[in-house]
């Protein structure tokens, strides 16, 4: 958590980092203008400086660094700004791809109307129950424990 804001920061092998942003409620922001900084510190000497960008659903911040082995230590500061939104800065000591017992990524489709009201169920017709306005679907990758 930092501020206002949900966050998870998922690793992989590969270099990828993710940073999934959220309300307390866990509901989707708009991060679609936000810029940051991922700062990668390990064993090495200097650290791996990284830009964050936006995925092009902008669902959540991704940057690509080296290649890591499973396992490695790590320590990540982030910094990012959203506009008209506060700023996030949180640090993280994670261990590349560490993967908690049955934790796996799914695809979920949501849908939200323009008011921001996020339903996880199909609605009958594609309108908001609350205010009738026209729902957008919307697909998200959320980390999920079975």
């Amino acid at each position: 958590m930092s501020g206002n804001y949900h966050i998870e920061f998922v690793t992989r092998k590969d270099g990828e980092y993710r940073l999934y942003v959220t309300d307390l409620q866990r509901k989707p922001i708009d991060i679609s203008n936000a810029t940051g900084t991922l700062v990668i510190n390990s064993d090495e000497t200097k650290p791996e400086i990284l830009a964050l960008s936006v995925n092009n659903h902008k669902e959540f911040f991704t940057a690509k660094g080296k290649s890591r082995p499973i396992g490695e230590g790590i320590m990540a500061s982030v910094q990012a700004k959203i506009p008209k939104k506060d700023s996030i800065l949180i640090d993280y000591q994670e261990k590349i791809g560490q993967v908690y017992k049955a934790e796996k990524i799914k695809i979920f489709k949501e849908f939200v109307c323009e008011k921001g009201h996020l339903f996880s169920f199909n609605p009958k017709e594609l309108t908001c129950p609350i205010d009738g306005t026209m729902l957008k679907e919307m697909q998200i990758e959320k980390k999920v424990y079975e």
